[in-house]
C-alpha cells in the first residue's frame, strides 16, 4: 500500500507561505526590540522596514504575480539587502574587541577609533546611515544586473534562458522585439 507523503497533505504553496510568515514574525520581533541609543533605534527601524518590504515582495510573488521578472528579482534583492543591513548594524553597534566596562582611550587601538567617531556624533552618524543603505542597495542591484547579464549573454544558448524568456513573452502576447538575437539563434539551430 502506498502512503501519502507530508508534501501531498499540505497545500501547494504552504512552504512559501510559512517563509513569508517567518519574515513577518522577524520584522515584528525587531519592531518591539526598539530600545537603546537613537542610532540603534534608527538602524533597527530601517531593518524592520526592509523585513516588511521583503515580506510584501515575497507575498506578492506568491499570491499575485507569477513569472514577472521584476517581481522575481525584487525578492532576492530585498533579502540580500536585509542580510547586508543586519551585518552592518552589528558592525556599527557592536564592534569587535570592545570591552565596555574597561574601555579607555589608552586601551583602544587604531581599529577602534572609528567607533568613537560613530558614537561621539550621533546626529551626523544618523544622517550618514541612509547613505550607506543606498550604497548597499546600489551594490546589490549591480550584482543582480551582472548575474542577469551573464546568464542572458555569456551563457551558451543551450541553457536557453533567453529563449525561454522570448517564448514566454510570445505566449503572453508581449513585445518580443528585444529578442531578435534569440530568434536568429533559434533559426540557425
Amino acid at each position: 500500500p502506498r502512503t501519502a507523503s507530508h508534501s501531498s497533505l499540505l497545500p501547494r504553496s504552504f512552504d512559501k507561505l510559512v517563509h513569508v510568515l517567518a519574515f513577518v514574525t522577524q520584522g515584528m520581533l525587531f519592531a518591539v526590540h526598539l530600545k537603546g541609543s537613537e542610532l540603534g533605534i534608527m538602524m533597527h527601524k530601517i531593518l524592520v522596514g526592509l523585513l516588511f518590504a521583503y515580506s510584501a515582495a515575497a507575498a506578492l510573488e506568491l499570491f499575485v504575480v507569477k513569472g514577472d521578472l521584476a517581481a522575481t528579482f525584487m525578492r532576492p534583492f530585498l533579502l540580500a539587502l536585509c542580510g547586508a543591513w543586519i551585518c552592518f548594524t552589528g558592525v556599527v553597534l557592536f564592534p569587535k574587541h570592545v570591552n565596555y566596562f574597561t574601555m579607555t582611550m589608552e586601551s583602544m587601538g587604531p581599529d577602534l577609533l572609528w567607533f568613537l567617531k560613530w558614537q561621539m556624533r550621533p546626529h551626523l552618524t544618523m544622517m550618514v546611515i541612509p547613505v550607506y543603505l543606498c550604497f548597499y542597495a546600489l551594490l546589490i542591484f549591480a550584482c543582480q544586473v551582472l548575474v542577469l547579464w551573464i546568464m542572458c549573454f555569456l551563457v551558451p544558448s543551450g541553457c536557453s534562458w533567453r529563449a525561454r524568456l522570448h517564448n514566454a513573452r510570445k505566449l503572453l502576447g508581449g513585445d518580443t522585439s528585444d529578442y531578435k538575437a534569440v530568434a536568429l539563434s533559434e533559426t540557425l539551430d
